[in-house]
């Protein structure tokens, strides 16, 4: 890896650099960043919560960007806010990851259906967690089977769910198992974009990951019962009650929620949410960052 990045033109990354790696004057970094619209402050926003090393990693990867890529005005604001003082391009172009999102989530929902061993007749409700610091899963712990004969009442359809946690807490799924036909681990599927895409309903307390499912109009809920010490502990950007999707603080809650789901509202939400953030939908993200990197390149060749 240090070879390839000593002798790369372009780098594009995700994830913040390690304070080891060097930059020379005439290669070019992008940041795609990680989240896109997301529930949890970062960065400048939370320097008081962020070791010493946090911050200097930051500020240090701050002044190696050339340009970050951006799917909203809201991101951009942030980016311009929370970035230590980053003061060079941003590419409000969208993201790669949900380009033609909207378009592929009905074609794709059969094909990983067969890759999941998912009939196509029974629908999927997908359980999908942040990282939380703790080691302990019984903030994740509710009666999962509530859910699923929820939906099946309201919907006639037979229903599957599918838990995944975390990555880095994906090893901790085994203590959530539920032995019935009707539950499936997924936690250590390699791609969460094509479960999204699978997915018909999906249930999630902090995850950035509904607003890429948001994308296919589907029902998305929150789930959160620990909402006040993971705002004081972390710190949200958004007011979840203020959210498209039913915030949730009990099981209880959560199954009314369920129960009680309007569609036509819902959709209405989804869009003047979209339109407040001035989300980018586009089909074309991935195009137009790789047109930037060809011309990185050729400028680079003269």
């Amino acid at each position: 890896m240090m070879y390839e990045m000593g002798t790369s033109k372009v780098w594009v990354s995700s994830h913040w650099l390690r304070l080891w790696m060097p930059k020379k004057k005439q290669q070019y970094f992008i940041e795609t960043w990680h989240g896109g619209l997301g529930f949890k402050k970062i960065e400048g926003d939370i320097e008081d919560e962020l070791t010493e090393r946090e911050i200097n990693t930051g500020k240090y990867n701050a002044e190696l960007i050339d340009l970050l890529i951006s799917n909203s005005a809201w991101l951009t604001a942030i980016y311009k806010r929370a970035f230590w003082g980053y003061n060079g391009e941003i590419l409000e172009c969208g993201y790669p990851k949900t380009d033609s999102f909207e378009k592929i989530a009905h074609e794709k929902y059969g094909e990983i259906r067969e890759k999941l061993e998912i009939p196509r007749d029974v629908r999927i409700v997908m359980y999908a967690p942040t990282f939380r610091n703790e080691s302990e899963t019984e903030i994740f712990r509710y009666d999962y089977s509530r859910v699923i004969a929820e939906l099946e009442k309201k919907t006639g359809d037979k229903w599957i769910f599918l838990l995944r946690l975390h990555p880095l807490l994906s090893k901790l799924s085994s203590d959530l198992q539920v032995k019935k036909p009707w539950f499936r681990d997924v936690s250590d599927y390699d791609d969460m974009q094509e479960l999204t895409l699978a997915s018909d309903v999906f249930i999630t307390d902090y995850s950035s990951g509904i607003f890429d499912f948001a994308l296919t109009g589907r029902p998305g809920f929150l789930y959160a019962p620990d909402l006040e010490k993971y705002t004081e502990e972390r710190g949200l950007y958004f007011d979840l009650r203020d959210l498209p999707f039913p915030l949730c603080q009990t099981e209880e809650e959560l199954v009314t929620a369920v129960g009680l789901f309007n569609e036509i509202s819902y959709q209405t939400q989804l869009e003047d949410f979209f339109a407040q953030t001035g989300l980018i939908r586009t089909q074309d993200s991935a195009e137009r960052i790789c047109k930037r990197i060809d011309a990185v390149i050729s400028e680079c060749s003269r």
